[in-house]
């Protein structure tokens, strides 16, 4: 795609129609030429099959004029954390040399400084994943600074390679480990379509080769471990039966992993694909399979609504919630619960989510007013004494949340006189 469609919404909206066009040319075409440009100008008449375009101006959010590593300089935070962002590269939570918006900056300060609840009411495109994702990961740093090393990491990976098709005898990713394994953040999402775009975030975060390698020298060869819980996570069912293993299920993963492994592969060929696929490398920070994290519970659990009130209501993913309870009961721990979108919880459905949220708090032992619980949010629009009421009815928590929005700087405006010229 050239700089110009990139850059003019109005080329980006011809080069679409000219592209279902297209489509619809090569999957039904015809014989006669004469049919086809007949065809090609009833599709080109504006209400057939293309809509006028619409176009929202999107005015600038105000900037903190701050670095992450800035912030935390500011803040007092340790230093490490804009390090290990910083390792992402360009692409990652917090490249180097980029600057935080306000709104950001401001929920990084509420959450972590002054352990207020945070709910960001920006618009799209403004940054909303920085606001929890850095707060967690400031959690991670501190935590981690007292995990024991990982001193030496599972000999038998890949074992769907290392051993013989004909022995089902599953090795958990990470066998071996020392330092406490518990969920610290659970990622709540409406839709699937929503997790994914998070774990490609995390992967360039958590699992590129810098930050590896910053986390091999600052934290004794441990991870931060992320792992996405949903109908999408190979694979459904027992690893064991009562009386013996469940071979086929069994088998049905080492064939999903032999896919993805495949899949990683050649999605590292180039740097704008790698970070599409889990990577299935010894030292992967992503956690493969639904086994391996009721094994050990990812540091940063992602799911939607649907599968959370799966999970609690079943045997198969107690360990999840028991390991993190057992955490829970350290005096310095603190669960962060992100809810994604809370403005789509509303009417039944909104009460459902939050009787859901009960009956986790409920499972982990934690109460809804604990110091130890630290609720990040996003949503549209939350304002006024109706909005911290139902935030208090939805959570059952009464402490009162911090409501960040970015409202557009006076004197950010955005000529559009020019591009409308073209319309």
């Amino acid at each position: 795609m050239s700089d110009t469609i990139k850059t003019d919404p109005f080329k980006t909206y011809e080069l679409l129609c000219d592209s279902y066009i297209r489509y619809i040319q090569t999957i039904m075409g015809f014989n006669s030429e004469c049919l086809e440009e007949e065809r090609n100008k009833l599709l080109r008449e504006k209400g057939l099959l293309f809509q006028e375009p619409r176009f929202e101006p999107i005015f600038p959010h105000p900037s903190s004029g701050k670095t992450l590593s800035e912030l935390c300089m500011d803040l007092q935070l340790s230093s490490e954390l804009g390090e290990f962002l910083a390792a992402g590269g360009k692409e990652g939570l917090a490249p180097i040399d980029r600057t935080l918006y306000e709104h950001q900056a401001e929920a990084i300060e509420a959450s972590v400084i002054n352990s207020q609840d945070v709910v960001v009411t920006t618009g799209t495109g403004s940054g909303k994943t920085e606001c929890f994702l850095l707060p967690i990961f400031s959690y991670l740093i501190k935590e981690s600074q007292n995990w024991n090393v990982y001193e030496e990491r599972n000999p038998n990976h890949p074992w769907w390679q290392t051993q013989p098709r004909e022995v089902v005898n599953r090795v958990p990713q990470r066998e071996g480990e020392k330092r406490p394994a518990a969920v610290r953040a659970l990622i709540l999402y409406p839709l699937n379509a929503l997790v994914e775009d998070q774990l490609m975030r995390l992967r360039r975060a958590c699992d590129s080769p810098k930050a590896r390698q910053w986390l091999i020298a600052n934290r004794g060869n441990n991870r931060f471990y992320f792992g996405r819980y949903t109908g999408l996570t190979p694979v459904p069912g027992q690893e064991k039966s009562d009386k013996n293993k469940n071979t086929n299920n069994i088998r049905r993963l080492r064939t999903e992993l032999e896919k993805l492994q495949k899949q990683a592969k050649k999605a590292k060929e180039s740097d704008k694909t790698r970070y599409f696929f889990p990577s299935t490398d010894l030292d992967a920070s992503e956690m493969w399979s639904r086994w391996d994290m009721q094994d050990h519970p990812p540091d940063i659990l992602i799911t939607n609504y649907s599968m959370l009130n799966i999970m609690l209501t079943r045997d198969l993913e107690q360990p999840i919630f028991e390991k993190t309870k057992e955490w829970l009961e350290k005096p310095e721990s603190v669960f962060h619960l992100v809810v994604d979108e809370l403005h789509s919880y509303r009417g039944t459905a909104g009460s459902e989510v939050a009787y859901l949220l009960r009956t986790l708090f409920n499972r982990l032992n934690l109460d809804p007013n604990s110091p130890k619980l630290r609720i990040i949010a996003s949503s549209a629009s939350l304002e006024g004494y109706e909005g911290h009421e139902y935030l208090r009815q939805f959570f059952a928590r009464e402490k009162d949340f911090k409501i960040i929005g970015s409202p557009p700087h006076p004197d950010n405006r955005v000529e559009l006189q020019e591009c409308l010229k073209h319309a």
